[in-house]
């Protein structure tokens, strides 16, 4: 699983709306939309202030880190073929 699905996941266990979040993060829908997509091109405090919303546990922090690294380490390879 990718990082981008475990912060949707995060959110829905929440029950909170894309909405919902990019409110109390400050930026509207559509950006947060985007982050929720392409957690790569993030800035890492917004992934900071999405986390700290959603008061994800230890656990899930550790969960989501793993795939994030999956993920850096797929768009390098990536990178690194060309793609």
């Amino acid at each position: 699983m990718n990082s981008s699905n475990i912060l949707k996941g995060f959110r829905g266990k929440r029950l909170l709306t894309q909405d919902d979040v990019a409110k109390k993060i400050g930026v509207s829908r559509q950006v947060y939309n985007n982050y929720e997509n392409d957690l790569l091109h993030c800035e890492l405090n917004l992934i900071m202030k999405i986390l700290y919303y959603l008061d994800v546990s230890e656990d899930e922090i550790t969960e989501f880190l793993s795939a994030l690294k999956q993920d850096i380490m797929s768009y390098r390879t990536n990178q690194k073929e060309g793609g």
